[in-house]
């Protein structure tokens, strides 16, 4: 039993690191086109392109949930503000990169998605916890 949570517990924590991979590659490139990564969809990074910052919204809003199944919904909280954190970390490596600049609406964006997916998850949790307090006879 004790094996196979540390098994689990393993394998969302590969899961974690390799999503927060996934999105530094796309952040830490040295073009923000993702029409020129020819694995993707097509569907896919015509969307992104035209759009721009928007683009953060799904992709960290997607690593919300991500963060929720590595660290748990009891942790919804912290794993806001990590994923929060790792935005404002990748988007400070671009500064690093002579092609790519900080951008302040990339980080409101990606903040932005995660509250996206946060805040309607915490009012769900806080409507079904009230709910089921007094199930009574």
């Amino acid at each position: 039993m004790y094996s196979t949570l540390k098994t689990i517990r393993f394998a969302r924590g590969i899961l974690w690191l390799t999503a927060v991979g996934v999105l530094a590659y796309f952040a830490l490139r040295s073009s923000p086109n993702l029409s020129e990564i020819g694995w993707l969809p097509e569907t896919v990074t015509h969307w992104a392109d035209r759009h721009g910052v928007l683009r953060n919204l799904p992709a960290f809003g997607l690593l919300y949930l991500v963060g929720l199944v590595t660290f748990g919904i009891g942790r919804a909280w912290w794993v806001c503000g990590l994923v929060c954190l790792v935005a404002v970390v990748l988007e400070s490596g671009q500064l690093l990169i002579a092609s790519r600049t900080f951008d302040w609406d990339d980080i409101f964006f990606s903040w932005a998605g995660v509250l996206i997916v946060h805040l309607p998850l915490c009012l769900m949790r806080r409507l079904w916890s009230s709910s089921t307090v007094d199930a009574g006879p």
